[in-house]
């Protein structure tokens, strides 16, 4: 994973953590591009 989408990962988290964003769209986030993640 590049050091980029370390920091998006880490920032959505953090977001999803202090209840900025839900887990919903926390997930619509992680699945974009540049740094794809596939949840099942």
């Amino acid at each position: 994973m590049r050091k980029e989408d370390r920091k998006v990962v880490s920032l959505i988290g953090l977001l999803r953590e202090k209840r900025v964003i839900t887990e919903d769209e926390a997930k619509q986030l992680l699945v974009l591009e540049p740094f794809p993640q596939i949840f099942s």
